[in-house]
């Protein structure tokens, strides 16, 4: 998607518009661009999204306005949306970029070269209607996870993005993270992994998502059946490869309702 958006802009910066300001849309944002959040009043409405960026990203004490972690270069952000207006205005204040802040979410699609839309705790369930100005627009659309909460909505989506020509991704950052692929480089210790057991992701939807997505990072797709038990609806869950021969043959269990955990820890474990 990145390479799709770099064709035609190898001078000019490429043109964001956020949609939402929680704690996704700070995380990223700050990696895409330069800010003084060092400077933001603890007592602002956007202080708590902004807490993970200063937990991970400024952690040199002695220098607590160096960021610590690798950042991409080549974003501007010009356009952002929050259906609650004061951390919009606040975000544009704090980001150097100073985008203008949109009166509606329709608006953050306009003029644009990516709409990014983030999700920290939803459940998709708004995602194909804050995706659909950008998409009909023709613009590349980031949807944070999960894509939609429901099959219908998932596939007018994709059919959206593919009638209009617009490039659309949506993963958990599980499917990406290079240590759970470090970790499952390492299965062929075991010979063949029997089972595995995703530990964390809480009791709802936004949680569940990221579970899954680092069941398929480590264990792959093809997934046969599912069975689900708890206090809630996505608990506790068994994934079921159907006995494929390079899938663990006693299946992935996601321990979701497995209590807190410090700063959304996932764990990961596998036995043969």
């Amino acid at each position: 998607m990145i390479d799709q958006l770099r064709r035609g802009h190898t001078m000019k910066k490429i043109r964001v518009g956020l949609i939402n300001c929680d704690m996704h849309g700070m995380y990223y944002a700050g990696l895409m661009g330069k800010h003084d959040l060092i400077e933001l009043e603890y007592d602002s409405v956007i202080q708590k999204s902004c807490n993970a960026i200063q937990l991970y990203f400024y952690t040199d004490y002695l220098n607590p306005q160096k960021i610590m972690v690798p950042t991409v270069s080549g974003f501007r952000f010009a356009k952002v949306w929050d259906e609650n207006p004061e951390p919009a205005q606040q975000f544009s204040e704090i980001w150097r970029d100073h985008p203008k802040v949109c009166k509606s979410f329709q608006e953050a699609s306009d003029d644009v070269d990516l709409v990014f839309i983030a999700d920290c705790i939803g459940d998709g369930s708004d995602h194909l209607e804050l995706a659909a100005p950008g998409l009909k627009k023709g613009v590349p659309t980031f949807v944070d996870k999960p894509l939609a909460y429901d099959i219908k909505d998932a596939r007018a989506l994709i059919r959206l993005a593919e009638r209009h020509g617009a490039p659309v991704m949506s993963l958990s950052i599980l499917r990406e993270v290079p240590q759970a692929s470090r970790f499952r480089d390492r299965f062929t210790e075991l010979g063949a992994p029997e089972f595995g057991i995703i530990k964390g992701g809480g009791p709802v939807m936004a949680g569940h998502i990221h579970a899954i997505s680092l069941a398929q990072h480590l264990f792959g797709d093809g997934v046969e059946a599912v069975e689900c038990m708890g206090q809630s609806p996505l608990a506790y869950v068994h994934l079921d490869y159907g006995g494929k021969a390079d899938r663990p043959s006693e299946g992935v269990v996601l321990n979701c309702a497995s209590g807190g955990s410090p700063h959304c820890a996932m764990y990961a474990s596998v036995y043969s």
